[in-house]
């Protein structure tokens, strides 16, 4: 059940707000994640939910806040402190929004409207995975719930009706798409693969539409070995290393692990031997080739930074589908203020029938030991029947008072005609027009 006097909240930061460093060190922080803990664990708890979605380029927390300002607050402390700088260089970068915009934030994720390539489809995966890790961890709530499904259903809506994805844009199609401009159609390629993670799985996909069949793996973690024996690629030990880049037209490298594998003293000895430059595309966020290498003559290095410049040009082919699913969301987000709101007034219609089914409960006893069973049946039938004609009416306005953003009227109607007060009810809503913000964290 929702419960009223919380606050849906968005706080985070993207590649357009920060570093893409930042956004790592944020995405495998430990400390940030107990001291948000810390917030849902407390006595008086700041937090009632929380769900975590990081990617390669966004790091995003969705909370429903009890007390909105103190989650903010502590957690971009929180978040100064991992990345070593000052509450206030913190807040600069994290922006915050509420209520129905944190909604739009969500569902234009989810369906592919706010990535670097507009329409990607991994994204609405990735925002899969989060939620299911907040459900697996407990961390969830009821309003989180709610949005989250949500905006899988709009995300589902927007790749069905629009031609978003038609095009198979991603980070990787990108990518490929450059180094193809330097070295040549694909097909005939010898590639490279550094890493075993989510990018590159995208790009062995994208490699193997684009028949591209001449590609190895090399992990520094071991993983390699899997990875090919699934895919059916070949895998490179270290001992191997040298030789595969020797021989490679392209290398591809998102190791995720902030790791050099390509280190300057490697690549000096490779590109002595090899004699014509090497094509290499670097998708980590924390680059996994150093600037020594980049520095060696016949290295050409395709950067994340410089992947999506190129993104930017591409999505403006979309304009006509763009504007299809900005509609649908629109509308989602409408939905979802409604079924939010309608849902924070359910503990007051609880209430309010609890209070009713309990007066009728005593009359029913009361009156049973007075009258012959067959009578006493009829007569609680009538009561029940009654007590639900009179309880129709109340709760259709409960659900109309939602929608209008009045739901405050209800309870303080319990509360002076019944003597019911609602535990947790407030005099503002999740969704409430003073919650509309969007703006850097100051």
């Amino acid at each position: 059940m929702v419960t009223l006097g919380t606050v849906l909240a968005l706080i985070g930061l993207t590649y357009r707000d920060a570093p893409l460093t930042h956004i790592a060190q944020l995405s495998d922080a430990q400390h940030l994640f107990t001291a948000i803990e810390k917030l849902m664990g407390a006595a008086d708890p700041a937090l009632r939910g929380i769900v975590v979605l990081a990617t390669c380029n966004r790091f995003g927390m969705y909370l429903d806040t009890v007390r909105f300002h103190d989650a903010i607050d502590a957690i971009v402390a929180a978040a100064a402190d991992v990345l070593g700088i000052s509450v206030q260089d913190a807040a600069q970068e994290f922006t915050a929004c509420t209520g129905s915009t944190a909604a739009n934030r969500l569902f234009r994720v989810a369906a592919g409207l706010d990535s670097m390539v507009v329409g990607e489809a991994e994204i609405s995966g990735q925002v899969a995975t989060a939620f299911q890790r907040a459900l697996a961890g407990a961390t969830s709530s009821s309003a989180l719930n709610v949005l989250f499904q949500s905006a899988a259903r709009v995300a589902k809506r927007v790749a069905t009706d629009t031609n978003l994805g038609a095009a198979g844009r991603s980070i990787a199609a990108v990518a490929l798409d450059a180094a193809e401009r330097s070295i040549g159609p694909l097909s005939g390629a010898a590639v490279l693969l550094v890493g075993t993670g989510s990018y590159i799985r995208v790009v062995a996909s994208t490699l193997k539409a684009r028949e591209c069949h001449d590609v190895s793996v090399f992990s520094s973690s071991g993983r390699q070995f899997e990875f090919a024996a699934d895919r059916g690629l070949f895998a490179v030990d270290q001992e191997a290393l040298a030789e595969s880049l020797r021989r490679a037209d392209l290398v591809v490298t998102c190791s995720g692990t902030g790791t050099v594998v390509l280190d300057a003293e490697l690549m000096r000895s490779v590109m002595h031997q090899r004699g014509r430059p090497l094509q290499v595309v670097d998708l980590a966020v924390q680059p996994d080739v150093p600037e020594p290498t980049r520095q060696l003559p016949g290295v050409d290095v395709i950067g994340l930074e410089q992947v999506i410049d190129a993104a930017s040009h591409t999505n403006a082919v979309a304009t006509a589908s763009i504007t299809d699913a900005e509609v649908m969301i629109a509308a989602a987000v409408d939905e979802f203020v409604d079924e939010i709101a309608t849902r924070r007034l359910d503990p007051a219609v609880v209430a309010l029938r609890q209070h009713v089914t309990d007066l009728i409960d005593r009359e029913i006893g009361r009156l049973s030991q007075r009258l012959p069973d067959e009578v006493m049946a009829e007569v609680q039938r009538s009561l029940r029947r009654i007590a639900n004609s009179l309880l129709h009416t109340p709760t259709i306005q409960a659900r109309t008072l939602a929608r209008d953003g009045h739901g405050e009227r209800y309870v303080d109607a319990l509360h002076t005609l019944f003597g019911i007060d609602i535990p947790g009810a407030d005099k503002g809503s999740a969704l409430s027009t003073t919650a509309e913000s969007d703006s850097q964290h100051r």
